[in-house]
């Protein structure tokens, strides 16, 4: 979902040379291919998964302000685009073995094949999850706004529980 946007979001703040985020970002993904398989053979596989799925999370959240502005730098952008492609290869390069490691030989073509689609129908379900949060976000924002106590269980407030 991020990588088939980075053109067009680079294609607004770079112009003509958009193709060159896009090139760097495949550059950070053969990069990150590298990088977990050889921090997968030092502290093991678990290990890296989690701290590059960490890192991926991390990366998602700073690209929400960085996409929604409109004065987003192009440097900003470029580096934003080669951290996820770097993290997109991480995951390349470890879910195989993964897979083998938690499911064996045995059935691993099957095992990896519903693994790696489940990446794309993620992908297809979490494009219409903005439209569905909003009333979510709507919600969570009068409620981190109020500024009186809230209701509990009984509907009387906080307050009101208290003794003078």
């Amino acid at each position: 979902m991020v990588i088939g946007s980075v053109a067009g979001m680079a294609k607004q703040s770079l112009g003509e040379l958009a193709f060159v985020a896009v090139a760097i970002m495949a550059v950070g993904n053969a990069g990150g291919r590298i990088v977990a398989g050889l921090l997968s053979d030092r502290i093991g596989r678990a290990r890296t998964l989690f701290l590059m799925m960490a890192c991926q999370a991390l990366m998602m959240l700073a690209a929400i302000p960085i996409v929604g502005s409109k004065s987003t730098s192009p440097l900003v952008l470029v580096l934003l685009a080669t951290f996820i492609g770097f993290n997109y290869g991480t995951n390349l390069s470890l879910f195989p073995s993964f897979a083998k490691d938690l499911w064996g030989l045995k059935n691993f073509g099957t095992n990896y094949g519903v693994l790696f689609s489940a990446w794309g129908v993620g992908g297809f379900v979490m494009a219409g999850f903005p439209r569905c949060s909003r009333p979510a976000r709507r919600q969570l924002r009068q409620l981190l706004h109020r500024r009186r106590p809230l209701p509990d269980h009984g509907g009387r407030s906080r307050a009101e529980d208290q003794d003078p």
